[in-house]
C-alpha cells in the first residue's frame, strides 16, 4: 500500500478544477464532457452549472483543510521540487543538501517513495525531513484503517441486518478486519466438547 495523503490530495485537486471546468461549461451551454446531455441539445444546459456549484462548494469545504496543507504534503512527495526558501526553517538545510545531490534526486525518481525514506534518506543522515515523512506517511494509512473498518461494518450489517447487537458488531468486526487465522483444528482438540461434562 503505497498510497499516501498526498495523492489522495492530488484526485481531490484534480477533480476539483474538473469542477470548476464543467460549471464554466455548463453555464455557456456546453456539453462536451457530459455525453448524455450532449445527445439531447439543443436543450438548455445551464441549469446544471448550479449543481456543479453546489457540488464545488460541498468539496471546497470538506476538504479545505487539505488545501491548506498542500506545501506540507509536497515537503514530502516533491521534496526535489520545493523552493528552499518557502520550506520550513527547520527542513532548509536537510532538502538543500538533498536537492543538490544527483544520487538521491535519481533514486527518488526510480524507487516508491516509502523505500526511499526507508533506505536513503535515514534518521541519522536527516531527522527533522524524517519526522515529517513519517507524519505524512500515518496520515493516509490511519484514513485507509479507517475506510476498510467501515466497509466492513457496512457489509456486516448489511449481511446480517440489524439482528446484531453493539456486542456482537464488535466481535465481529474484529475478526472481519483481522490477519490472524484461528486454527481450528488445534481449538478443537483442546475444547471441551460436551459442556454438560
Amino acid at each position: 500500500m503505497n498510497q499516501f495523503i498526498n495523492v489522495l490530495y492530488e484526485y481531490i485537486y484534480a477533480f476539483e478544477v474538473k469542477l470548476q471546468l464543467w460549471e464554466l461549461q455548463l453555464k455557456e451551454s456546453s456539453c462536451i464532457h457530459f455525453l448524455t446531455l450532449r445527445s439531447h441539445q439543443p436543450y438548455d444546459v445551464s441549469c446544471y452549472a448550479k449543481f456543479i456549484s453546489d457540488l464545488k462548494y460541498q468539496f471546497s469545504t470538506r476538504f479545505a483543510d487539505m488545501d491548506k496543507h498542500r506545501k506540507y504534503f509536497s515537503y514530502f512527495a516533491a521534496v526535489f521540487d520545493v523552493e528552499i526558501c518557502d520550506a520550513p526553517e527547520n527542513l532548509q538545510m536537510e532538502l538543500i543538501e538533498l536537492q543538490s545531490s544527483s544520487g538521491l534526486r535519481s533514486r527518488f525518481r526510480d524507487v516508491p517513495l516509502l523505500e526511499f525514506y526507508q533506505h536513503y534518506v535515514t534518521p541519522q543522515r536527516c531527522p527533522p525531513l524524517m519526522r515529517h515523512a513519517k507524519e505524512v506517511a500515518v496520515l493516509f494509512g490511519s484514513t485507509y484503517v479507517c475506510k476498510q473498518l467501515f466497509s466492513n461494518m457496512k457489509y456486516v450489517q448489511s449481511k446480517l441486518r440489524t439482528r446484531l447487537s453493539e456486542n456482537h458488531l464488535d466481535s465481529v468486526l474484529r475478526l472481519a478486519t483481522s490477519t490472524l487465522k484461528p486454527d481450528i483444528e488445534a481449538l478443537s482438540k483442546v475444547g471441551q466438547h460436551h459442556p454438560s461434562h
